[in-house]
């Protein structure tokens, strides 16, 4: 079922920076109301498909590939359904290295690209000398982490990225997802070593 493949995408995207914000909340709720135009009974059900995606074992990729088999004719619903993959990333204000690779994943299964996400890099790319960079907020962010994180917390999720993200696990999707792999490990590496320092 389409639907269920939309919601579970949003609720991996949602939890993978290690908490799940009201703006996401308001995002994927409004998207079940105005989009979906669900009555209370069904809002309930997806509510508890999207409680049980959150941790479930089925990845990201299985989701985005499955919805892509149902709908690869309609790209007006795969640039909608990508769009709202980038906004639910992108509403706490940041983007983790795991959003970044979840986003790009989407992108490369359905074939399109977002504008959205696009103006995100270029701009991010005006930044990437400014001091904000080395910051200990930036590092933490990477991690999808906040900053009351302990060590043993930092090294988890280091782990948890590096063995998820590594770019040879992601080298089936393509050449391009490997590349953004590759920047994304520089990144959490550079993290790791920065806290391993403190």
């Amino acid at each position: 079922d389409s639907h269920r493949n939309i919601i579970s995408m949003l609720a991996i995207i949602a939890k993978s920076d290690g908490v799940i914000s009201q703006q996401e909340i308001d995002i994927i709720d409004s998207f079940f109301i105005d989009v979906l135009k669900l009555n209370e009974q069904e809002r309930r059900e997806y509510i508890k498909i999207f409680s049980n995606a959150k941790t479930s074992s089925i990845s990201f990729e299985t989701h985005c590939k499955q919805f892509y088999k149902h709908n690869k004719s309609n790209t007006n619903l795969l640039k909608g359904v990508l769009e709202l993959i980038v906004v639910t990333a992108f509403a706490d204000g940041q983007l983790t290295a795991e959003e970044e690779i979840l986003i790009n994943e989407a992108i490369e299964i359905f074939g399109i690209e977002n504008q959205t996400y696009k103006s995100y890099k270029e701009k991010n790319k005006e930044y990437t000398n400014n001091q904000y960079e080395n910051t200990e907020e930036y590092y933490f962010n990477v991690l999808g982490l906040d900053s009351s994180a302990s060590y043993n917390e930092i090294k988890i999720a280091y782990k948890k990225l590096s063995s998820q993200y590594h770019p040879d696990k992601v080298a089936h999707l393509g050449s391009r997802l490997r590349e953004v792999a590759e920047e994304e490990m520089k990144k959490i590496n550079e993290a790791y070593e920065y806290f391993k320092k403190i």
